[in-house]
């Protein structure tokens, strides 16, 4: 692969530009509070645990906790809040309410009425949108990286959803930072920086959210069929490792109401 000229830099610059711009334009305002709950849940499940409360949010499955750990939402949400709240691994939540806490929120209403924290989705999608031009070039060539990436940059479903607080971005940055590590190691199966980003991935993935673990499980599959199957193993049993930790994180949640 040749270096990277100035003008491809230049290119991705203004797509990433235009991309940040796009996101941030009254992103305070579109819309807000978000008609779904996903955004306050985010915050409030991370956030409720940095004041040293139970872990809270909302939940589809409130049949499966105690009744007693299960309250009505403020309105107009319907879904009911439960704690301690299991339903989803807690890194992306821990991001996004410490995103909140800096922004000044310290109760549930206040992560309902507060986009401010819209600002790390925005990020990641910039970081993501970095990443895909990167993979791009690397395997389809230069224009059509290029295309893609603008494409991104102003097509109206990205801008508008890249404002809204999901933990699919940050799984969207840690897919394609995994699929650029499988690319380099599938070249220099030896390059350990390359393999610590790997192994990095793969292993955090499933904290940020249940899927996560196909994050590990894609790398390995593609390591093994270049029939490097050390990498391999090594991508599979740290998407084991991240999806281990979860399981240790639930465990610490108050076991004791569920057995």
């Amino acid at each position: 692969m040749e270096p990277v000229k100035w003008r491809e830099w230049a290119a991705a610059g203004v797509g990433l530009l235009a991309a940040l711009g796009l996101r941030l334009f009254e992103f305070r305002a579109i819309p807000n509070p978000a008609p779904n709950p996903d955004e306050w849940n985010w915050m409030w499940f991370g956030l409720s645990q940095l004041e040293g409360r139970p872990a809270t949010g909302w939940t589809l499955f409130w049949t499966a906790y105690p009744p007693a750990n299960v309250v009505p939402p403020p309105p107009p949400f319907y879904e009911p809040l439960a704690h301690p709240y299991l339903d989803a691994p807690p890194l992306f939540a821990w991001i996004a309410g410490a995103a909140a806490w800096l922004d000044g929120d310290r109760t549930l209403l206040d992560t309902i009425h507060d986009p401010g924290p819209r600002l790390v989705g925005i990020a990641l999608a910039i970081i993501a949108a970095a990443l895909a031009f990167a993979l791009g070039r690397r395997v389809l060539g230069l224009a059509p990286a290029v295309v893609g990436l603008f494409l991104f940059a102003v097509s109206p479903a990205p801008v508008v959803l890249g404002r809204l607080l999901a933990a699919e971005q940050l799984l969207a940055v840690l897919l394609l930072a995994a699929l650029l590590a499988v690319y380099q190691l599938r070249r220099t199966p030896g390059d350990r920086r390359w393999l610590a980003v790997l192994v990095g991935c793969c292993l955090v993935a499933p904290l940020a959210k249940a899927p996560g673990l196909a994050v590990g499980v894609s790398a390995a599959i593609l390591l093994a069929s270049r029939r490097q199957f050390r990498l391999a193993a090594v991508a599979g049993g740290a998407a084991l490792g991240g999806q281990a930790l979860v399981l240790l994180y639930s465990a610490t949640q108050d076991w004791h109401v569920y057995t």
